[in-house]
């Protein structure tokens, strides 16, 4: 793999529904998530 290349990331679209959806049940999980890896 190039140096310059990013890793992979896999992410499931249970989590884009429920980040947008607030009717979702995971909703508030799916924000908390979103928080706390915006940072890094």
């Amino acid at each position: 793999m190039a140096k310059n290349m990013l890793e992979a990331l896999f992410v499931d679209t249970g989590y884009i529904i429920a980040l947008v959806n607030e009717n979702d049940s995971y909703h508030q999980q799916a924000l908390y998530l979103s928080e706390k890896y915006e940072e890094m």
